[in-house]
């Protein structure tokens, strides 16, 4: 009896435990299915960390940087020029703020007013713009919301879901019974539909509460269309009529000027001559020039237009000197009034941008530079062109798709695919000039695009640490040829020669640039409706590469 009495005593505390585990579970399901009936304190649903205002942007709840001052909104000048309308440009210099349209740039200061209200405010070292300012230039609908303070955004137009609530409705932060309650809602309540999860809709309520509903409380969906309150700007067009074959032409001294004759003679496929007459000097919108007016009235005798080109290279103004003529307003005008004093002096027929090894930083300067300089242009009846590098990650602050917004033509030069500095390897293969066109496609419409090919590779010479190379002129190739009686093997895949010898000792290597090469580009580019083609630069070429050009004047159809 008593081993009976034992075996019993051990029995019973499992019994417990396992009745005590069922019973845990029996009440775990029915929590699980019974509606959670606690609300959720909408402050504490829309409260973030640092305290920055709930935004409800197109839906979705965010945080952003705003201020609230009684019933009047601001932006903070980072998020206005980040998220909602890039266009803008602060100059953080002279506490300008500007918006370029195509009837011309308008300005506010600090002491500027809108609506009895001031367009800027500085909080702590942060500038923030009255948001109904932003409004006139901008696609977006806002509304501000209390108990809690939260902002409706809407910045996105088209198609859209509505619902409307059957009986009395409950939303709750999750597609969950179990999640807190927001609101409750009563019969007839539209909300907008955003997307179906399970057996759950995720909406928000027309003032700005995201939640998510019941699908058996809701009806389903339709489809309404908002439209924008702001139509799109269009801004002018100044192009040629056809093809636009496009030669730089280096201008070092006021000599050079007169050779233009001497270097045109045989050339063919050519309308436009773009001579390297304005260069920036110093970090204050100052320009040395080298304009020649005889240069374009003898240039127009021998039926080309001239593009003046203004470049950074020549006086070797880079980084914070370069940012200086394009961050600060009166900077850039002083060198958009000057360019324009200067093009118009000389007669000639428009200008080509070519700023090259910009700081990333200096992007939206160089931007608001060129929208300036496109009104400048267009209202004398100018053609403004820009220089762009084949797209890359660490080019992408040149913005592209804006520059096309304001400027006739973009131009891709398609070369130093290799270049002084880098690894051996072509100046410009033929998949490397595709791809830079293909990219630029992306962001570019076609008729605003030409393509440039380089007139000269390089001779490279050593390996690693020791390799150097030499510019040389397609013409200059022949005598390395000849003097090391060399026989270039053809490449395939890039669509060029290649030759490899020993130079004073060293291994060296070059990727020609030739007729055979040069045809295989510029057929393959006929087929992207681009407006034209051009080359850097004249009196590099082999003169056997101008019937090339000349075939594609004739042949390419602009889109």
């Amino acid at each position: 009896m008593a081993s009976s009495r034992k075996k019993a005593k051990s029995t019973l505390p499992v019994l417990v435990v396992l009745a005590t585990s069922a019973l845990l579970l029996i009440i775990a399901v029915l929590t699980n299915n019974r509606p959670n009936q606690k609300s959720l304190d909408l402050s504490e649903y829309f409260a973030s960390e640092n305290g920055s205002l709930p935004v409800i942007r197109d839906y979705v709840l965010t945080h952003e940087d705003f201020l609230v001052e009684g019933d009047t909104v601001y932006t903070s000048v980072s998020y206005l020029q980040e998220q909602l309308n890039k266009r803008f440009f602060y100059d953080e210099t002279e506490k300008l703020l500007l918006y370029t349209k195509p009837e011309g740039t308008a300005q506010a200061d600090l002491a500027s007013r809108y609506a009895d209200k001031p367009v800027l405010l500085e909080r702590s070292g942060t500038v923030y713009v009255l948001l109904e300012y932003v409004k006139q230039f901008t696609a977006m609908e806002w509304q501000l919301c209390r108990e809690p303070d939260r902002l409706i955004l809407k910045t996105v137009f088209g198609e859209e879901g509505r619902l409307t609530t059957l009986g009395r409705a409950t939303l709750r932060s999750g597609p969950s019974l179990s999640s807190p309650v927001l609101v409750q809602l009563d019969q007839g309540v539209e909300l907008h539909y955003l997307e179906e999860q399970a057996e759950w809709n995720r909406v928000c309520t027309m003032d700005g509460i995201p939640a998510y509903v019941s699908k058996s409380e809701v009806s389903h969906p339709s489809i309404i269309t908002s439209v924008s309150p702001l139509e799109e700007a269009v801004y002018p067009l100044n192009q040629m009529e056809g093809n636009v074959g496009l030669i730089w032409h280096l201008v070092g001294y006021p000599s050079d000027n007169d050779k233009l004759e001497e270097l045109t003679a045989s050339m063919q496929g050519i309308n436009v001559i773009s001579p390297t007459w304005l260069f920036l000097n110093g970090s204050e919108g100052k320009l040395v020039s080298l304009a020649d007016a005889s240069y374009v009235e003898r240039a127009h005798g021998l039926g080309l237009k001239v593009w003046v080109l203004l470049n950074n290279m020549n006086y070797d103004i880079y980084g914070d000197d370069l940012r200086g003529n394009f961050d600060v307003t009166s900077h850039r005008r002083q060198l958009i009034q000057t360019i324009m004093e200067e093009v118009k002096a000389c007669g000639a027929d428009g200008i080509n941008v070519d700023i090259e090894s910009l700081p990333a930083a200096g992007g939206r300067g160089f931007l608001q530079f060129i929208r300036e300089l496109s009104l400048a242009t267009h209202e004398a009846g100018l053609i403004l062109s820009v220089d762009n590098y084949v797209p890359s990650a660490w080019t992408q602050y040149y913005n592209r798709a804006e520059q096309a917004v304001f400027a006739d033509y973009l131009v891709v030069m398609a070369y130093d695919e290799h270049y002084a500095g880098s690894d051996a390897g072509s100046t410009a293969s033929l998949p490397f000039v595709i791809q830079g066109v293909e990219d630029t496609l992306e962001q570019v419409p076609a008729h605003k695009v030409i393509a440039a090919l380089p007139f000269y590779t390089r001779v490279w010479r050593g390996n690693g640490e020791n390799l150097s190379s030499m510019t040389l002129r397609m013409g200059e190739v022949a005598a390395y040829l000849e003097k090391y009686q060399l026989e270039p093997s053809w490449d395939s895949n890039l669509g060029q020669y290649y030759v490899e010898f020993t130079l004073d000792g060293d291994p060296a290597r070059i990727w020609l640039e030739e007729v055979e090469s040069m045809s295989l580009r510029v057929e393959s580019l006929q087929g992207y409706g681009l407006a034209g083609i051009g080359a850097w630069r004249l009196g590099m070429e082999n003169p056997e590469v101008w019937p090339v050009f000349e075939q594609f004047m004739k042949s390419n159809q602009p889109q």
